[in-house]
């Protein structure tokens, strides 16, 4: 007969097999956080990845609206020029001769404000524009004299003068503040356009009020300026662009033109860079009315309701 297994070593062999299935469990619990850990880790990579391709695609979209609007307008422009040019061969009336005259006429009455060259580096700002306009309240309805063709290539560009206008009034006396009061964005812009004449990225006189950018494109003095108050307020290409609009008025001045009030919020001073370069996704078609809408705009307007 068998003899039977003493009772304390049975037990002892069943605590035994109980520690091991009990560590053999924990092992499967780490296991398994192992897993889940790692797969945590993956899905905060996954979510930083959708975030990021969101954030490109927000991007590339905003990207592309601006090139759409940079195409329409380029568009626009070329065939508004190409209207203007034909319309300006076919029309050698008295009429159009004597408005040339009195315009000449009441250029020739408007003083130009005198520049400040500040040598002072306490009024130089970071990239290089020192020049400052005296507070003042000229006319902008008339313009200063620009009898004979200006070429920028022959210019000294350091003798260039900057006004910002800061208050536009509808009787014409606006005030105009220094360009070192203007906010940083708004000084680079300048810079940046005047980088642009000054690496000679534009050919031909500037016969008269033009905008700097218009100009750099060739189009001279043609500008789609808003319809009211027009060369008073940015063009609509620069606002589409995001950059400050210079109007060059002659005797060596440009003056920074704000964005249009139906635009800007009503709180931005003339110190804000949201002042004179717009800040939105939007342009210039989505605010009907505010700046002359051109010839191409307009048929394809009637194409549209024709549709």
């Amino acid at each position: 007969m068998q003899a039977q297994m003493p009772p304390v070593q049975a037990l002892l062999d069943l605590l035994a097999e109980k520690d091991r299935l009990i560590r053999e469990k924990d092992e499967l619990v780490e296991s398994k956080n192992k897993m889940w850990r790692e797969y945590y880790d993956l899905l905060q990579e996954k979510d930083v990845e959708i975030h990021k391709l969101r954030q490109e695609v927000i991007d590339v979209k905003g990207r592309s609206k601006q090139l759409e609007v940079a195409l329409r307008d380029l568009l626009d422009e070329q065939e508004d020029s190409e209207e203007e040019v034909a319309d300006e061969e076919g029309s050698g009336s008295e009429e159009v001769q004597a408005q040339a005259r009195a315009e000449e006429r009441d250029s020739d009455k408007t003083t130009v404000n005198k520049v400040d060259i500040d040598t002072d580096n306490r009024h130089n700002d970071d990239v290089g524009i020192h020049r400052r306009f005296s507070d003042a309240r000229p006319r902008a309805t008339k313009q200063p004299d620009t009898k004979s063709p200006v070429n920028i290539n022959e210019i000294d560009h350091d003798a260039f003068g900057y006004a910002p206008l800061i208050r536009v009034t509808d009787g014409g006396q606006d005030e105009f503040g220094q360009i070192d009061g203007v906010a940083v964005p708004v000084i680079q812009s300048i810079q940046s356009t005047m980088t642009a004449l000054r690496n000679g990225q534009h050919g031909g006189p500037m016969e008269s009020t033009c905008c700097a950018w218009r100009y750099l494109e060739g189009h001279r003095s043609l500008a789609p300026w808003s319809l009211e108050l027009p060369r008073r307020y940015a063009c609509r290409a620069c606002f589409n662009a995001k950059r400050a609009c210079l109007l060059w008025i002659g005797a060596m001045q440009w003056i920074v033109l704000p964005v249009p009030p139906q635009v800007r919020s009503k709180h931005v001073t003339w110190r804000d860079d949201a002042y004179y370069i717009y800040q939105g996704w939007e342009d210039a078609a989505d605010y009907p009315g505010v700046w002359r809408e051109s010839t191409r705009s307009k048929k394809r307007k009637v194409a549209e309701v024709a549709d």
